[in-house]
C-alpha cells in the first residue's frame, strides 16, 4: 500500500492495520502524515495504534498531541498511558493532560452551587499528577491552570510548593475566608 492508496483508499481501518505492520519509523512518519484523518474516521484503533507506536519507538508523544483536535477523551487516554508507560516525556505532554485533567473539573464546578459537590472524580487525578510528576510539567504552567480553571486544591499545592505564602494569603482574602487566613498565619509566622 503506497502513501497514494492510503489518500485514496479511504478504508481507514485497512489503512490503521496496514500502518500498524510497518517498521516504529515508518508507522511514526505516516501517523504524522495521515493520523489526524485516522482519529476522526476510528479514534479507538488511531489511539491504540499511537499508543503502540510510541511503547515500541524513541518517537516523541508531543509530536502526536494536535492529532486529536476534538478528541479530549481519546487524547487524555494517549496522554495518560504514555506517562504510564515512558514517565521521561517532554513537559508539554504533562502539561496537556493537566490541563485535560483541570479543564474537566473547571466544566463540572460552573453548574454546582453547593459547595460539597464541588470535588469531581479528576480532582484526584489532578493531585496525583501535581504531586507524584513533580519536576514533569511547568510548576508556573500549572499555577495559570489552576487560577484560570478555579481549581483551589491545587492552586494552594502549588503556591505553598513554590513559596507563594503571599499569593496564598492573597486568594483567601478574595475568597472572604477570614479562617484560612488566620489559619495561614498561624501557621507561616
Amino acid at each position: 500500500m503506497t502513501k497514494n492508496r492510503i489518500e485514496d483508499l479511504e478504508d481507514y481501518d485497512e489503512a490503521i492495520r496496514y500502518i500498524a505492520e510497518l517498521t516504529p519509523t515508518l508507522a511514526e512518519q505516516y501517523m504524522k502524515q495521515y493520523g489526524q484523518d485516522l482519529i476522526q474516521h476510528n479514534p479507538e484503533s488511531t489511539t491504540a495504534l499511537l499508543q503502540a507506536i510510541c511503547s515500541s519507538s524513541e518517537c516523541a508523544p508531543e509530536e502526536f498531541i494536535h492529532l486529536f483536535v476534538g478528541h479530549h477523551s481519546k487524547l487524555q487516554e494517549f496522554l495518560e498511558y504514555v506517562v504510564d508507560k515512558t514517565p521521561d516525556c517532554a513537559p508539554v505532554v504533562y502539561n496537556t493532560l493537566l490541563e485535560l485533567y483541570i479543564r474537566n473539573v473547571g466544566k463540572d464546578k460552573k453548574d454546582v452551587v453547593d459547595e460539597k459537590s464541588r470535588i469531581h472524580p479528576n480532582n484526584d487525578k489532578i493531585m496525583n499528577l501535581l504531586i507524584t510528576k513533580q519536576g514533569k510539567f511547568d510548576d508556573r504552567h500549572a499555577v495559570v491552570l489552576t487560577k484560570i480553571y478555579k481549581f483551589e486544591e491545587g492552586m494552594i499545592f502549588l503556591y505553598k510548593k513554590l513559596n507563594l505564602y503571599n499569593e496564598i494569603l492573597q486568594y483567601y482574602m478574595e475568597q472572604n475566608a477570614s479562617e484560612k487566613i488566620l489559619n495561614l498565619c498561624r501557621q507561616y509566622q
